[in-house]
């Protein structure tokens, strides 16, 4: 119950931003809540991908890509492996612990990688393609923001971002509830505000990361 009071709670901060009646359970059949269950796990995915929020951030050592035999798949580009990404992953933050700037004169990064989809026993029966990070490091353990299940908002996130989750729940089913430009640029400063609140504490949680000097300082 409490864990649906979360999704509930997030869900009546935006209906009551756009000023529409709220809603007393998640399953009521109301046409708001039959839209916000829609829409609801698509959205959540875009707005924890925008930022690497406190709570929604793993830290996974990946494993390497094979085909149906066992055996290590080399990407056919210019990477030398390819790891699986985790399958909650809506965004990739960091490869083995460094940032993505260059390191030295030259421009050249610490770790170079990228996200590409390889493919496996490739023409045959079993040919599969697989979303993977790609990288000449031996080794992958990467930082991510992953999906945070409806069930642990709750617990996971903090009383801000869900706060501006729900301001930017607004934003997104805005046009579904009638509301016009004007209306809807209002919507957005609001959630613009409620997110850089919510940015702001959450950068306070935890050492202060400083970039250090690169070939562009």
């Amino acid at each position: 119950k409490d864990q649906a009071m979360s999704v509930l709670n997030i869900w009546n901060t935006a209906l009551t931003s756009l000023g529409i009646t709220t809603i007393k359970a998640v399953d009521e059949g109301s046409p708001q809540q039959v839209l916000l269950t829609n829409v609801f796990p698509l959205f959540k995915q875009q707005f924890l991908a925008d930022h690497v929020w406190n709570g929604a951030k793993k830290t996974k050592k990946l494993s390497s890509l094979t085909d149906n035999a066992g055996a290590v798949v080399i990407p056919v580009s210019r990477w030398s492996y390819a790891y699986v990404l985790p399958t909650d992953a809506v965004r990739i933050w960091r490869l083995n612990g460094l940032e993505n700037q260059p390191n030295y004169v030259g421009g050249f990064a610490n770790n170079l990688w990228e996200i590409e989809s390889v493919v496996s026993d490739e023409g045959t029966a079993n040919e599969a393609t697989t979303r993977c990070l790609c990288t000449d490091e031996g080794t992958a353990t990467v930082e991510y923001v992953f999906d945070v299940p409806d069930a642990n908002v709750g617990t996971l996130l903090s009383p801000l971002v869900k706060h501006a989750m729900g301001r930017a729940l607004a934003v997104y089913v805005a046009q579904n509830f009638g509301k016009n430009s004007t209306e809807i640029a209002q919507l957005e400063a609001l959630a613009k505000e409620a997110v850089l609140a919510a940015k702001g504490v959450d950068g306070q949680e935890g050492t202060p990361q400083i970039m250090s000097n690169t070939s562009l300082l």
